[in-house]
């Protein structure tokens, strides 16, 4: 168990922010943010003893991995998975804005007792990078609405964002994350 994330973490969606904003350099890193998302991903996905897992990458639009609509086993001989879905995610290149709200509503769509989200932002307003605060009310009703589902909350970029840090602290509170 990696220290500070709740939940069974045996049916995990992960959610990966690839909106534009990911292509900046990470604090303290040669790396984007997108890489650095992706290093921190692989490392759990290798090391965690999920069972199932779904990733949900999101800017504008939602895409997941596996595209089917299934949680990808993990579990005995689950490597190969493992290694599919993060060759998946490095297909992703980041743009478009942050669709923090359909990417969540996505992941109650699955059967998980587990979220997984990563971050460098707060919900935007469509087709701009301007914080939305009505989508992050709709966020926390969402959250209240599945107040049994831990939604660990991994901010990646500038801890210090007002709007980011709130958002980000108020959905894992809400939530038992």
């Amino acid at each position: 168990m990696l220290v500070g994330l709740k939940g069974p973490l045996k049916r995990v969606a992960i959610l990966f922010d690839a909106s534009g904003s990911m292509q900046q350099t990470a604090t303290g890193s040669d790396n984007n943010r997108w890489a650095e998302a992706q290093d921190i991903a692989s490392t759990w996905l290798q090391n965690l003893e999920i069972h199932k897992c779904v990733l949900i990458v999101f800017a504008s639009d939602i895409r997941t991995f596996p595209e089917d609509g299934s949680l990808a086993d993990l579990r005995d001989g689950g490597t190969d998975n493992r290694m599919s879905l993060m060759k998946r995610l490095q297909t992703v290149t980041p743009g478009g804005w942050t669709n923090t709200h359909d990417a969540m509503r996505k992941a109650y769509e699955y059967d998980v007792d587990t979220i997984l989200l990563f971050s460098d932002g707060a919900p935007s307003k469509a087709n701009s990078g301007v914080f939305d605060p009505s989508t992050a009310q709709k966020i926390y009703e969402l959250c209240r609405e599945h107040q049994d589902i831990p939604v660990n909350t991994i901010g990646l970029g500038n801890y210090f964002d007002k709007n980011m840090s709130t958002f980000l602290r108020t959905v894992a509170r809400m939530t038992g994350g």
